[in-house]
């Protein structure tokens, strides 16, 4: 099993980190239909892919555009930090269920 110390430096932050990660996903998961990535980095998609993200309605993409606005004015970097720390993450998740190397 991995402990919090085999997880990648941008996801090993502690217990705070994660209760704000999973209501970060909760939000997704109800706004979006996304639970498998926070606002944060479906806002800098939305910044990268100028604009065009199948399947979101005027209005959600409305509110990535203001959410990203102001987390990138709070926090420059944060929706690309976000998009690398998802990625990290999903590569964690990988390699907890596929087990030990060899099996």
């Amino acid at each position: 099993m991995t402990s919090q110390s085999d997880l990648p430096p941008r996801i090993n932050r502690g217990w705070m980190f994660t209760q704000l990660l999973a209501l970060d996903r909760a939000g997704a998961a109800l706004l979006f239909n996304r639970p498998d990535v926070t606002i944060s980095s479906l806002c800098g998609l939305f910044r990268d892919l100028s604009k065009t993200l199948p399947d979101f309605n005027v209005l959600q993409l409305l509110f990535l555009h203001v959410v990203g606005a102001a987390l990138e004015k709070i926090q420059p970097g944060h929706c690309a930090n976000a998009i690398q720390t998802d990625i990290a993450t999903a590569e964690s998740t990988l390699a907890l269920l596929s087990g030990p190397a060899g099996k």
